[in-house]
């Protein structure tokens, strides 16, 4: 059901593409800068806010083309499809420079940059993108089935969508296919690539391996020092697992006791000091990591129609961002030193400087 209702919403997405003569202007005045979604609905709707942005491409790209001078590259919400799926906020993603321009259109079901966490303690992303779309070659009625690349996260180079799923580390990646898995340093290097026959286990086990993977509900793909958990060891009721030497592909079997010490050696959590505004929650920057400039929020989320009042860190507060209330489709979040704000149908980007919006676009959601 959810495969066939992504596959309309692209459908709907690519005849708005192709209609050139109901396109107008990202920017008006600038011949040439044309936005691939049909803004003659705009005309119906007064209170929406008109669009800002350029592109970099003036035809329809639906996909990454590598080039070395975009900069950092940013996830924009481009299409809503619902209020869930398949991304947290329901929305298929494109991208941009951190200046508005836009590199790609929404066709992405998830676009995040993978990390983990460093030794002391603080979440710390890797260089790279993760792009993420529905697997086309999937069987009807397989449950939410997708793909993934990796890109530089400038741009420069990505990967085809040759994987199923991934665990992330501080480390770098382990990507895996139906019969392999591909272990990939930080700057994007490939290490190794192991095979099944290789690591020594069956098709089967690698299976449920790859399941905990893709559901988190195991212990298979946890990464810690040089070992990947394949699974419990049989036999001793989830006191121990088998791991596997990303370096040397031996096997070894560890108790849980020694695992779990080898992981906490690895980030010991370092003590923060509170937040500027009392009972504030802190919003990461999605891309940046940790030592990146975030958001404070304080919301009541138990109490209907409550304010979400949001912050800089040293407590200036930002009323023209308040929300009221708990609707599914209004969201702040900072991504990649831009304050993401997503309505019923619009997505901003803000400059967490300075304020200037960099980047609008309306999200054609069919219920609108």
């Amino acid at each position: 059901m959810k495969k066939a209702a992504l596959a309309a919403a692209l459908c709907l997405l690519l005849t708005a593409c192709s209609a050139g003569s109901s396109s107008h202007p990202l920017e008006p005045g600038q011949d040439g800068l044309r936005v691939h979604t049909d803004w003659s609905q705009l005309d119906k709707r007064r209170d929406l806010p008109q669009p800002v942005g350029s592109r970099w491409y003036a035809e329809y790209t639906d996909h990454l083309i590598p080039r070395e001078d975009y900069g950092q590259l940013i996830p924009y919400a481009g299409l809503r499809l619902m209020d869930d799926w398949p991304a947290r906020d329901g929305c298929l993603y494109g991208l941009m420079t951190r200046e508005g321009k836009v590199v790609s259109d929404p066709v992405y079901s998830a676009v995040y940059r993978p990390g983990g966490y460093d030794a002391s303690g603080r979440w710390q992303p890797l260089p790279l993108l993760i792009l993420e779309q529905g697997d086309p070659s999937a069987e009807e009625g397989s449950w939410d089935p997708s793909i993934c690349a990796v890109a530089a996260g400038d741009g420069r180079w990505c990967t085809p969508f040759d994987y199923r799923t991934l665990s992330a580390g501080a480390q770098g990646l382990l990507l895996f296919q139906p019969d392999s898995f591909t272990v990939m340093a930080p700057d994007g290097a490939i290490r190794r690539v192991w095979t099944v026959e290789e690591m020594g286990i069956s098709q089967g086990a690698f299976d449920s391996l790859l399941s905990d993977v893709v559901w988190g509900e195991g212990i298979g793909g946890e990464w810690v020092e040089d070992y990947m958990a394949i699974g419990w060891e049989e036999d001793r009721g989830g006191e121990a697992l088998r791991a596997f030497d990303l370096v040397t592909g031996e096997i070894r079997v560890f108790t849980m006791e020694t695992w779990i010490g080898m992981g906490d050696q690895l980030h010991e959590m370092p003590e923060e000091p509170g937040p500027a505004v009392p009972n504030a929650d802190r919003l990461r920057d999605q891309l940046l990591g940790d030592d990146a400039p975030g958001l404070l929020v304080v919301a009541d989320y138990a109490t209907a129609d409550a304010p979400r009042i949001y912050y800089r860190e040293d407590g200036t507060p930002l009323p023209q961002f308040t929300l009221y209330g708990n609707r599914w489709y209004e969201q702040v979040s900072v991504v990649g030193g831009l304050i993401e704000v997503l309505d019923w149908n619009t997505a901003s980007y803000y400059d967490l400087d300075t304020l200037e919006c960099r980047f609008r676009t309306y999200l054609g959601y069919e219920n609108d």
